[in-house]
C-alpha cells in the first residue's frame, strides 16, 4: 500500500508536506493549550492573590473594629471620670460657697448698710454658689444681706 502511495516522487513529496503540515498543526494546538493552561494558572494565581488580599483587608477591618471598640470603652470611662470630677467639683464649690456666705453673714449681719464692695462680694459669691447647684437657707441669707441699703462712701 505504501508502494502505491510512494509511486512517484511527487506523491512522496506531497506525503512529506502533509506530514509536516499535520505536525505543524499539532504543534500549534499544543502551544494554544499550553498558553491556555498558563492563562488559567495565571488566573488561578491572581484569584489566590485576590483572596489573600481580601482576607488581609478583613483582618485589618477586624483589628480596626477592635481598636475602635477599645477607644469607645476608654472614652466612656473618661466621661464617667469627668462626670465624677465635675460632681465632686460642684460639691466642693457648693461647700465653699456655703462657708463663704456664712462667714459674710456673720461679719455683715449686724451692719445696718453695706459698702458697694461688700455688696458685690456677697452678690458674686451667691451667684457662683447658685451656679454650682446651691440653694436653700443660704439663698435666704444672701437675700437678707443684699436687701440692706448701700452705704455712701
Amino acid at each position: 500500500m505504501i508502494e502505491k502511495f510512494l509511486a512517484s516522487p511527487q506523491d512522496a513529496l506531497l506525503g512529506f508536506f502533509i506530514v509536516v503540515f499535520c505536525f505543524k498543526e499539532l504543534l500549534e494546538l499544543w502551544k494554544y493549550f499550553k498558553g491556555r493552561g498558563k492563562e488559567m494558572y495565571d488566573k488561578d494565581a491572581e484569584h489566590g492573590e485576590m483572596k489573600a488580599e481580601i482576607n488581609s483587608m478583613k483582618q485589618k477591618q477586624a483589628e480596626q473594629a477592635a481598636a475602635t471598640e477599645a477607644m469607645q470603652t476608654t472614652l466612656v470611662n473618661i466621661n464617667k471620670s469627668l462626670d465624677k470630677l465635675n460632681a465632686d467639683r460642684k460639691a466642693d464649690m457648693v461647700a465653699q460657697g456655703r462657708a463663704m456666705l456664712y462667714d459674710l453673714y456673720t461679719q455683715l449681719k449686724d451692719k445696718p448698710e453695706l459698702t458697694l464692695g461688700e455688696h458685690e462680694v456677697v452678690s458674686d459669691v451667691f451667684k457662683r454658689y447658685e451656679e454650682a447647684g446651691g440653694n436653700g437657707t443660704f439663698k435666704k441669707i444672701s437675700k437678707v444681706l443684699l436687701s440692706k441699703p448701700l452705704a455712701d462712701e
